[in-house]
């Protein structure tokens, strides 16, 4: 699996497939927005949403160096729709969400573990 880009507040950040205890930490926030952002709007995200989303987002960029820390994300002019593509980067390179041989009938998604 090769190395994936975000952008988040119009910097690109590269994201490789995570380690161990990336996918610890993503497994440990990622299940209740996973369920509300495919459910709901952008618009229906609230503060607590914006909030998982930035943790995801560190957690994603934690290999870089010098990794963004989440304050100097939260002082970022991000939007939500950043943050959302991010989850799906994210999802991803965790391995939680992996392509499907293209079948009739059958996409892409969210696998189970």
């Amino acid at each position: 699996m090769d190395a994936q880009t975000i952008t988040l507040g119009g910097v690109d950040y590269s994201v490789a497939p995570f380690v161990l205890r990336q996918n610890v930490a993503f497994q440990g926030v990622v299940g209740p927005i996973l369920a509300k952002v495919t459910t709901a709007s952008v618009s229906d995200l609230d503060g607590d949403d914006a909030d998982t989303l930035v943790k995801i987002a560190v957690i994603a960029t934690s290999r870089l160096s010098p990794a963004p820390t989440r304050e100097f994300l939260e002082d970022q002019p991000i939007t939500i729709p950043e943050l959302v593509a991010a989850l799906l980067v994210a999802m991803k390179q965790s391995g939680l969400w992996r392509e499907k041989a293209a079948s009739p009938g059958e996409g892409e998604g969210p696998q189970s573990p």
